[in-house]
C-alpha cells in the first residue's frame, strides 16, 4: 500500500517535470508580458506620486470591456515582489502551481476518502492545465482566480467534514472558502461562474444522502449561494459606479455580447480542446455518471459524496466554462479556472470504475476499465511530449525576440522611429515589443509605425525597420508573414537604402521533427493531437507531422541616405 505522503512527493515531482520548463524563460515573451508590465510601472508610478485616482482606475479596468480591481491589485503586488525579474515571476507561478496541485488532492482524499482518486485528480490536473493554460507566464490573466478558486474548495471540504459539535472551527474554514474568493469576483465576471458552482453546491446537498454533501450541509450550501449572488450584485454596482460602461464604449459591447452564434463557435472550438486532451476520460466519466444518476432517478441508488462532489465539480467546470462563451477568443487557455472543476469531476468519476473489480456491473464496464487503464499513460506521454516542445518553441521565439529588441534599443538614435511588418496575425506581438521596449529598454521615445499603413510617413536617417519571417512558406504564410512578399513595393523602392544590422534565426522544429515522433504519431492517431489553443491552423497541423523544419528569423535594418 502506497502512503499518502510518497504520492504526494511523487505528484509534486511530476508536475515539476511538466512545469519546470517554464524556468528556461530567461526573458519576456513578445505575446502578452509588454501589456502588463507597462500597466503594473503605470499603477505604480501613479501610487507613489499620488495620482491614482478612481478614473485613471477605471480606464485601465475596462480591459476589453470588463472590470476587475481584485485582479488588478494581485499583479500589482506581485510586480511590487519581483519587479521585472521574469525568472523571480515564473519561478514563484511554478510554486504556486505545486500549491495548487496538493489541494486538489487534498479535495480529493477528503471527498471520497481514495488515494487513487486524489492521485487521479491531481496526475490529470498536472498533465492538462499547462495544455490549456500557460500558468508560468505573467501575461496569463487567469492564473489567480483559478488558484484561489482551488483554495476555497480546499476550505470548503475542511469545513464540510467537521462534525457539528465543532461548530466554530467548522464556521471559520467555511468563512475562509467565501472570504478568499472575494478578489477573484472582480476577474473576467467570475462572479457569474461562482453562482453556478453555488447552485451545484445546493443541489447536490438536496439531492444527495452522504454524511458531507447532504441535508444536514444544506443550510450552508443555501448561505453560500447566497454569498455569491449578493457579491455578484455588487460586482455589477461597482461596474456601474466606475463608469466602465462609458469607458470602455464600443470595446465592452463588441468583446462581451451574448450572441447565440459567436456562443455556439466558442463552445465547439473549446470541446475541440477538451477532446483532444481528454478523449476518453471526459466522456467515459459523463458517461458513468450519467448512468449512476439513472439509476438513482429509478430508485435503484443512492447518491452518496463521490456523487456529490463529482457533481460539484461538472458543475464548476460548466460554470467556469460558460463564462468565458460570448468571448469567441481564439486561444482556449483561458477555460483555465474551468480546468480544477474538470480534473475533480473526471478524477471522482473515473477512479470509481478503476476499483471496482467485483460486483454486478454493465457488460461495458471492465472493456471501459481496461481502455482507461491504457488511455492515461497515452495521455501523459502526449502531454509531456507536448510540452517540453511548446517550452522549447517558446524559449527560441521568445529570445530570438528580445535579442531583435535589444537590437532596436541599441542602434536606434533619440526619437527615431521603428517601422515593422504588422499583418493582422501578429499585430498583437509588435505592440507587445514596443511596450517592452518602453519597460524594459527605456526607449519610450522610439515612435511604432505599421510597415504596410497607408500613408506611412516616409523614413529618415537612423529610423530601424523590424520585420518577422518565417520559412518555408506556406500561401497563407507567404501572404501573411513573409516581407518580400507582403511589402514588396516597399522593399524593392528602399533595398538600396536599407541597411542589415542583425538577423536572429532559429529553427521551428516541433514535434515531428524530434526522435519521439513515432511515439508522438502513435499517441494522435488514438486521438490525442496538439489542439488549436495555440491558434494552429490547418497548414501548421499539417507541417507538425512532417520532417521539415520551419525557419523563424527577425530582421533588424536601419535606414540611411
Amino acid at each position: 500500500m502506497v502512503s499518502p505522503m510518497v504520492l504526494r512527493l511523487s505528484l509534486a515531482l511530476a508536475a515539476i517535470l511538466f512545469h519546470a520548463g517554464a524556468l528556461w524563460e530567461n526573458t519576456w515573451s513578445a505575446v502578452d508580458d509588454g501589456n502588463d508590465l507597462e500597466r503594473m510601472v503605470d499603477y505604480s508610478h501613479r501610487l507613489q506620486d499620488g495620482t491614482f485616482t478612481v478614473g485613471f482606475a477605471s480606464t485601465l479596468w475596462a480591459d476589453t470591456g470588463l472590470f476587475r480591481p481584485g485582479f488588478v491589485f494581485l499583479r500589482l503586488a506581485e510586480y511590487k515582489l519581483f519587479g521585472t525579474n521574469c525568472l523571480l515571476h515564473h519561478a514563484a507561478h511554478v510554486l504556486v502551481m505545486l500549491v495548487v496541485c496538493q489541494l486538489l488532492f487534498s479535495i480529493a482524499q477528503r471527498a471520497t476518502g481514495s488515494l487513487a482518486c486524489s492521485a487521479l485528480t491531481t496526475f490529470l490536473f498536472i498533465v492538462f492545465s499547462p495544455n490549456v493554460e500557460n500558468w508560468f507566464r505573467l501575461g496569463d490573466p487567469t492564473f489567480y482566480p483559478a488558484a484561489l478558486a482551488v483554495v476555497s474548495l480546499w476550505c470548503m471540504a475542511r469545513g464540510l467534514a467537521l462534525p457539528g459539535e465543532r461548530a466554530a472551527l467548522r464556521a471559520g474554514w467555511l468563512t475562509a472558502a467565501v472570504a478568499c474568493l472575494v478578489p477573484a469576483y472582480f476577474t473576467r465576471e467570475t462572479c457569474m461562474a461562482l453562482i453556478g458552482l453555488g447552485a451545484g453546491l445546493l443541489l447536490a446537498c438536496v439531492f444527495g444522502s452522504g454524511e458531507v454533501l447532504g441535508r444536514r450541509n444544506l443550510r450552508f450550501a443555501a448561505v453560500y449561494l447566497a454569498g455569491h449572488v449578493a457579491m455578484a450584485l455588487g460586482w455589477f454596482a461597482g461596474r456601474h459606479w466606475a463608469g466602465i460602461k462609458a469607458i470602455a464604449a464600443g470595446s465592452y459591447s463588441q468583446d462581451y455580447q451574448l450572441n447565440p452564434v459567436i456562443m455556439a463557435a466558442t463552445a465547439f472550438k473549446y470541446c475541440d480542446v477538451l477532446w483532444n486532451g481528454m478523449m476518453l476520460l471526459f466522456p467515459a466519466a459523463a458517461l458513468l455518471f450519467g448512468w449512476r444518476l439513472w439509476l438513482w432517478a429509478r430508485g435503484r441508488l443512492v447518491l452518496d459524496d463521490r456523487d456529490g462532489w463529482a457533481w460539484v465539480g461538472l458543475c464548476w467546470f460548466l460554470a467556469f466554462w460558460s463564462i468565458l462563451l460570448p468571448w469567441k477568443h481564439p486561444l482556449a487557455r483561458y477555460i483555465g479556472p474551468a480546468v480544477p472543476g474538470l480534473c475533480l469531476f473526471v478524477g471522482v468519476t473515473v477512479s470509481r470504475l478503476l476499483e471496482e473489480v467485483v460486483g454486478p456491473r454493465p457488460w461495458w464496464k471492465p472493456a471501459l476499465r481496461w481502455v482507461l487503464l491504457a488511455h492515461i499513460p497515452l495521455l501523459a506521454l502526449a502531454g509531456f511530449i507536448r510540452n517540453y516542445n511548446y517550452f522549447i518553441f517558446r524559449h527560441d521565439f521568445d529570445m530570438s525576440a528580445a535579442l531583435a529588441r535589444q537590437t532596436v534599443a541599441q542602434q536606434a538614435p533619440p526619437n527615431a522611429r521603428l517601422f515593422m511588418n504588422m499583418p493582422p496575425d501578429t499585430e498583437h506581438i509588435f505592440n507587445e515589443m514596443t511596450k517592452l521596449l518602453k519597460v524594459l529598454d527605456g526607449r519610450a521615445d522610439l515612435t511604432q509605425i505599421n510597415f504596410n499603413a497607408p500613408g506611412r510617413p516616409e523614413p529618415k536617417q537612423g529610423d530601424c525597420f523590424l520585420v518577422f519571417v518565417r520559412e518555408p512558406a506556406t500561401p497563407r504564410s507567404t501572404e501573411m508573414w513573409l516581407p518580400e512578399s507582403f511589402h514588396t513595393a516597399t522593399l524593392e523602392q528602399l533595398k538600396d537604402r536599407l541597411k542589415l544590422v542583425r538577423r536572429f534565426r532559429f529553427e521551428r522544429q516541433l514535434l515531428s521533427s524530434y526522435p519521439d515522433a513515432p511515439i508522438f504519431n502513435l499517441v494522435a492517431s488514438a486521438g490525442i493531437r496538439l489542439p488549436d489553443y495555440l491558434g494552429m491552423n490547418a497548414e501548421h497541423r499539417r507541417a507538425l507531422f512532417t520532417r521539415e523544419p520551419s525557419l523563424v528569423e527577425w530582421r533588424v535594418y536601419r535606414f540611411e541616405k
